[in-house]
């Protein structure tokens, strides 16, 4: 609204607390079939460098990009992994390689994936 010269103003009550409880995360894969969510590459391409704009504006940060792994249930689902890093629609959101589990406690014998977020 700014760049477009509209007036506004920000009421804010503080009841709303999803943004707290989901941690503000985003993912453009569903972690269940690893498949694109509705347009997640458009989305992206508008929220990314939105939110770069708006962090250099209030000179704070507000995109983290941290790494959103998934623990492989089976080795059916491990193998859904490498077949979606080869897609062309998903290879661009899910890392080719899988990262070993070196946590004992978690006495698992598969490895993980790792979802990532590339810009540009």
């Amino acid at each position: 609204m700014e760049r477009n010269k509209k007036s506004f103003k920000v009421i804010s009550d503080d009841s709303q607390t999803s943004s707290v409880v989901a941690g503000g995360l985003y993912n453009p894969v569903t972690l269940k079939r690893f498949t694109l969510a509705w347009n997640a590459k458009e989305q992206l391409d508008l929220a990314i460098p939105f939110y770069s704009e708006l962090e250099r504006k209030l000179d704070i940060q507000l995109d983290y990009k941290i790494p959103i792994l998934r623990r492989f249930a089976s080795i059916n689902e491990q193998n859904l992994w490498f077949e979606a890093s080869d897609k062309p629609n998903l290879g661009h959101f899910v890392a080719p390689k899988y990262i070993p589990i070196i946590i004992l406690t978690l006495k698992r014998p598969l490895a993980m994936g790792k979802y990532c977020i590339q810009e540009g």
